[in-house]
Order: C-alpha cells, then sequence, then structure tokens
C-alpha cells in the first residue's frame, strides 16, 4: 500500500490548489451622480428638527415617493417624531413640499419608520412603521 500512500500525497496538494478560493474579491462600483437634491435639511428649521431614515422608491404610477422620519426634537432615537412624505412626478429633478402624514403625538415615542411596499396590481404604496 506504499505506492497508494506517495499518490494521494502527491495528489493532496492539487485538489487543495483546486479547492482554495481567493480570500478576498473585490468589486469596485462607481455610480454617477447627475444630479443632486437635498429632500430635507436637519437644521432645526422648525416643526421637525431632523429627518433619519430616508427611503425612495417608485410609485406605481411612475413617480417617486420619498419618506423620513421626522424627529423633532432631538436626533435620538427615542423621541416625538413625525412621518415626511415629498413626492417628485419628473424623475426627482422637482419635488412637492414635505407633507406631515403621521404624528405621533397621542402615541410618543412609537413611530419608527420600517417597511415601504408597493404594490402595482393596487396601486398603492404601503408604509409599515
Amino acid at each position: 500500500f506504499g505506492h497508494v500512500d506517495t499518490a494521494m500525497a502527491n495528489l493532496f496538494p492539487l485538489l487543495l490548489s483546486l479547492l482554495v478560493v481567493p480570500a478576498r474579491l473585490e468589486y469596485v462600483i462607481e455610480p454617477t451622480v447627475e444630479e443632486e437634491f437635498t429632500l430635507w435639511k436637519s437644521d432645526g428649521d422648525g416643526y421637525v428638527d431632523y429627518y433619519r431614515i430616508p427611503i425612495v422608491t417608485p410609485a406605481p404610477d411612475g413617480s417617486l415617493v420619498a419618506l423620513s422620519e421626522g424627529r423633532k426634537f432631538s436626533q435620538a432615537d427615542e423621541g416625538d417624531k413625525v412621518l415626511s412624505v415629498r413626492r417628485s412626478v419628473d424623475g426627482g429633478k422637482t419635488w412637492h413640499p414635505t407633507e406631515f402624514r403621521v404624528d405621533d403625538d397621542i402615541f410618543r415615542k412609537g413611530l419608527a419608520l420600517g417597511v415601504v411596499l408597493t404594490d402595482k396590481d393596487a396601486k398603492t404604496v404601503m408604509v409599515i412603521y
């Protein structure tokens, strides 16, 4: 059986070299920014002091809907919040003014922007918060 052990010993490094996967694969993604638009500005300008967790999704009618947590008094996760919504009908070139759709005044510290779903059949954008 000595010749079998020698053959396996010679074959083992070859098998290992076939199984070894490079330790690091790198992909470089360089997106092109054609135009930039600030949807919300966190500067303590009044009703909402900070905007966090922005989400932009296409609506079934082809418009874009942007949502964000409007944090009224601080950047902290806990605190009074409102669901802020903006809409663009021209692919994001211009945006309608911010609408405040849901306010957690009754349920303090209760609003947290979670998931946005688009139902093309029902032609609806649903927000789970």
